[in-house]
């Protein structure tokens, strides 16, 4: 007599069936993706500084308002694009002129403009746990107004008056924002976004269309703001 034994492994099975399932919960909460841009309400910022060329100055010092400076042949040498030229600045018996770097004068700029900035009350947004702040996004040192106080061409020394106008937006960590609108309805979404100090208009695009939430993984948000 011989016995035939059959093995049924239902535990292999149901094995096999809960990877299948996580798997497709996993490629459900990683495949959606958004994209949210965000525009702040733009506020001048008028500011008048004094900034004094030092030639021996090697590099610029914010705090003191220093930056380095360079007297140079018109004539006879090769004009860096990034050196600023003032009319006053040029030597009246010979072809020399007094320059300096515009990224200096920017680095001194954007030192004052923050020290301002994070000066001004700050609101804290209690629901989402951050503190929005107040931003210049980008200077236009080749617009602001530059007049000469004086001038000692033979030190290569002047002290000039700067009158910058730029806009400040109000910023946000997005770190914290990400972590605070993960897995969220994308009509729940726009109505937090919107109402955020200083916010003026909030567009959400999302992926898939069908998916009216933001993905689960906060890697998979791409905030961008303008």
């Amino acid at each position: 007599m011989v016995f035939i034994m059959i093995y049924n492994f239902p535990t292999f099975k149901f094995y096999i069936f809960g990877l299948l399932v996580l798997f497709l919960l996993f490629i459900v909460a990683w495949l959606p993706s958004a994209e949210i841009k965000l525009t702040s309400i733009a506020e001048p910022l008028l500011l008048d500084f004094e900034v004094n060329l030092i030639q021996s100055a090697k590099k610029p010092l914010p705090n003191l308002g220093i930056i380095s400076s360079k007297v140079i042949n018109l004539n006879s040498e090769e004009i860096d694009p990034g050196y600023v030229l003032i009319d006053e600045l040029k030597s009246d018996k010979e072809e020399k002129i007094l320059v300096f770097l515009r990224e200096d004068l920017q680095k001194i700029a954007e030192y004052k403009a923050k020290n301002i900035l994070d000066n001004f009350p700050k609101t804290e947004n209690s629901g989402d746990g951050f503190i929005p702040f107040k931003k210049v996004l980008n200077f236009h040192p080749i617009k602001w107004n530059i007049q000469v106080i004086n001038k000692d061409l033979e030190r290569g020394s002047a002290t000039l008056l700067i009158s910058m106008k730029e806009e400040v937006f109000m910023n946000y960590d997005l770190k914290i924002l990400k972590e605070n609108i993960i897995s969220r309805e994308l009509a729940e979404t726009n109505e937090i976004l919107i109402k955020l100090p200083g916010m003026k208009n909030v567009k959400i695009n999302s992926w898939p269309k069908f998916w009216h939430y933001l993905p689960l993984f906060s890697s998979r948000i791409k905030i961008i703001i303008n």
